[in-house]
């Protein structure tokens, strides 16, 4: 039977460099301008005006000014034993990559899992510092990161931040997931800031047959990015998978599947082997995201009521939460079947009810919907 490869990696035989690997030239990545403690909410920032910095645990003005503070404590508790040295690393900007030195420091500074004097640190890179993980960061990882948080759970950094990691490196990708995920957001987003943003996105969603639409849909991808859901594709014509993953148009391909050995069954073992997986969760395992999701289906919402209002005219702002606390719960209960699709068809059913005090009949009439219809949409989920 054929091994799957780890998650977020490929076999031993994939080439590290993913320039080599599509023979496609990327421009360099942007100046990092963050460090991120991996798992956390926590950030260092680096102005990118700034050519040199120092970090460890010691506080300024102990160091100089351009110090980035960083404690195990912090991290880990007050009680803890604290790993990072007082000064534990020089940093210097090298064009958009960063040069780390030790300072001599008593746990070390570790790249690969190596130990390390020096090394050079680009965006999407993780390094550590004692015990604690670093994850390099540039704008566009910065402006992706939401979005990767929007479709693995806004809580769950450590998912995201391994995500940001694997991401990046520009590979193709598995999202691994029930349909309705997310996937194509994500997928999108993954484009608009990667290298490859300049160049064509296409979605394959359905099944492409003729020769000529699948060379349209790499002809678009061509140096650019293409989005595949096997869910709602099938198998794709050998042509097609040959090219997506050949040399011809150097796509990257971004593959959305149930599972692994889905995506190799459609496209062959050894391509499938080549893709980095990333697990989109269903909603059903979120259930703390709920109310959170929702509010920002909302905030959408109001946005593009307030630019179709007339002048004077006022949107509210509304929370789900003033459904009240039986109904928010149902929310949270609620399985979501169809996952995002099923959470955005109703977020404008609950968003009418709420600003019609719980008036059935006038949140139809807002909707344009018949009140026993709306009525069975809420009772479905719980609300009423």
């Amino acid at each position: 039977m054929m091994s799957k490869p780890r998650e977020g990696t490929g076999p031993g035989t994939l080439p590290t460099d993913p320039v080599q690997e599509t023979g496609l030239s990327l421009p360099p990545r942007d100046p990092v301008i963050v460090l991120r403690v991996v798992g956390t909410d926590l950030e260092l920032v680096m102005s990118p005006e700034m050519r040199t910095f120092t970090l460890g645990s010691r506080r300024e003005p102990e160091v100089d000014q351009h110090h980035l503070h960083l404690s195990s404590r912090h991290i880990h508790g007050a009680s803890a034993r604290e790993h990072v040295s007082g000064l534990h690393l020089l940093i210097e900007r090298k064009g958009n990559r960063l040069w780390i030195r030790d300072q001599d420091s008593t746990n070390g500074t570790f790249v690969r899992d190596r130990r390390e004097r020096a090394a050079e640190i680009a965006a999407g890179d993780v390094f550590r510092v004692g015990d604690v993980s670093l994850l390099a960061m540039d704008d566009a990882m910065r402006l992706l990161r939401p979005h990767v948080a929007w479709a693995l759970g806004l809580s769950a950094n450590a998912a995201v931040d391994r995500a940001l990691e694997v991401i990046s490196a520009g590979d193709p990708l598995l999202l691994l997931g029930e349909p309705g995920c997310g996937q194509l957001a994500l997928a999108t987003q993954v484009h608009r800031t990667s290298a490859r943003r300049g160049a064509g996105f296409a979605t394959v969603r359905a099944p492409i047959e003729g020769r000529a639409e699948q060379v349209a849909h790499l002809t678009l991808a061509s140096r650019g990015t293409a989005f595949v859901d096997l869910a709602a594709t099938g198998a794709p014509p050998a042509f097609f998978v040959g090219h997506l993953f050949g040399d011809t148009y150097h796509v990257r391909p971004i593959v959305a599947a149930p599972d692994f050995d889905s995506a190799a069954e459609h496209l062959g073992g050894e391509n499938a082997a080549r893709l980095r997986m990333l697990r989109v969760p269903p909603l059903r395992e979120r259930r703390d995201d709920m109310p959170a999701l929702l509010n920002v289906l909302f905030r959408r919402i109001e946005d593009a009521r307030r630019r179709t209002v007339g002048e004077g005219e006022t949107v509210p702002s509304l929370r789900v939460e003033q459904l009240g606390e039986r109904a928010v719960t149902s929310l949270r209960a609620f399985d979501w079947p169809d996952n995002f699709d099923d959470l955005e068809r109703n977020a404008p059913r609950l968003h009418a009810f709420i600003e019609h005090g719980g008036n059935m009949s006038a949140a139809a009439r807002a909707l344009d919907v018949k009140a026993p219809s709306l009525r069975g949409a809420l009772a479905r989920i719980g609300v009423v």
